[in-house]
């Protein structure tokens, strides 16, 4: 299976801008890791204290697009393995003004890739995740 470098131009951007806001959520509570997080099916005794601070402990990035605004609208996902070994599926968009006018975000986690790509994903995102 293929990884994307940590220090790739296309992760980069996912740090300085919906990571950001992860970051900075007292810029916006709605961007708080408890009100973006999702357990997936599989896993639900997990809590957005196992994934918090994700930005910070990306090990493994399997997947990650960016939509760059062609629409009006940005679009940001990515599939990572963390360092404490759980999988996320981080799942973001905007308007073309960026995430501090209109925009959301969803962090889904759990302990499997293959669960993670079932039951998080949807079919364009499996699609785009295969090629």
């Amino acid at each position: 299976m293929r990884t994307i470098p940590l220090t790739s131009p296309t992760i980069i951007k996912f740090v300085n801008e919906p990571f950001w806001y992860v970051q900075n959520y007292e810029c916006s509570d709605q961007y708080n890791v408890c009100n973006i997080f999702r357990s997936v099916i599989s896993d639900p005794d997990l809590t957005y204290i196992d994934v918090d601070r994700f930005y910070e402990s990306l090990d493994t990035v399997y997947y990650a697009h960016v939509d760059e605004c062609s629409s009006g609208e940005c679009e940001w996902n990515m599939v990572a393995k963390l360092t404490n070994g759980l999988f996320i599926y981080f799942t973001a968009g905007c308007d073309n003004t960026g995430f501090g006018c209109i925009g959301g975000m969803v962090l889904y986690a759990c302990r499997s890739l293959d669960n993670i790509l079932a039951f998080a994903l949807d079919e364009k995102q499996r699609i785009l995740f295969k090629n």
